[in-house]
């Protein structure tokens, strides 16, 4: 069998620990040496279960958060395709190293965190009409108790990009993008586990409402305490995948 255009760099022995995430570092590299380009094929799973030595499950689930970050997009018949390697992402040696894992996607987060509260703060000293209005549509469809968990997290995302982007700081929103995207893996499996519910929908209302009255200190206390309940959440989800039988393989 032929197989795809550079596999050979792909073999090489993986670590046992964190497989996931070191399938996805692995393939980023194979990306990143140009072998494969925008709009090509990936190796298949079968490829790349037999070049890296490693079970399906592993591939599937670094390929299926390589989708959720952008970076490959799939198509029927279980091909992935590269979409591209966008300005949004970080040097590999910080992003790709931090898919997966206990300890890293706190660090990460605890980052977002940083960069949340001191924005609120911000943005609450400077709010335009049309950002103010913009937070409040968003906020609206938050808190309808029907809406779908992945309009949800659309929506979640959108809340906290209007604050970013309001901050007229693009070192502060390209920093922001790159933390997203690690963590949208993550974002995703904590609403799914949690439903976010009526806690969810008032500390963001308070975060809305501090701005709105143009106080600078109320909303990033506030945002502080969104913060601190998503990391609460997102520290169970960590625990429950560092018990997993994957994790643990």
């Amino acid at each position: 069998m032929a197989g795809s255009p550079g596999l050979d760099a792909l073999r090489r022995p993986v670590a046992r620990q964190a497989i996931s995430a070191e399938v996805a570092q692995i393939v980023i590299d194979h990306l990143l040496t140009g072998h494969v380009k925008v709009g090509d094929a990936l190796p298949s799973e079968r490829e790349l279960m037999e070049a890296l030595n490693v079970g399906r499950s592993a591939v599937r689930e670094a390929l299926a958060a390589l989708k959720l970050l952008g970076v490959v997009e799939a198509v029927p018949g279980g091909r992935y395709y590269l979409r591209g390697l966008t300005s949004q992402m970080l040097p590999k040696a910080i992003t790709w190293g931090l898919l997966l894992g206990e300890k890293a996607p706190m660090d990460v987060f605890e980052t977002r965190a940083a960069l949340e509260v001191r924005a609120a703060y911000l943005v609450a000293g400077q709010c335009e009409p049309k950002t103010l209005a913009r937070l409040k549509e968003i906020f609206a469809r938050l808190s309808q108790g029907a809406i779908e968990p992945a309009q949800a997290i659309d929506d979640d995302l959108a809340f906290h990009e209007t604050i970013i982007k309001a901050c007229n700081n693009r070192v502060m929103f390209d920093l922001w993008q790159s933390v997203r995207s690690l963590l949208r893996v993550w974002i995703v499996r904590v609403n799914e586990r949690e439903r976010r519910g009526d806690s969810f929908v008032q500390l963001h209302g308070a975060v809305l409402e501090a701005i709105a009255q143009g106080d600078g200190d109320a909303a990033a206390k506030a945002m502080n305490r969104l913060m601190d309940d998503s990391s609460r959440a997102l520290a169970v989800v960590l625990t429950e995948a560092a018990a997993s039988p994957e994790a643990s393989a």
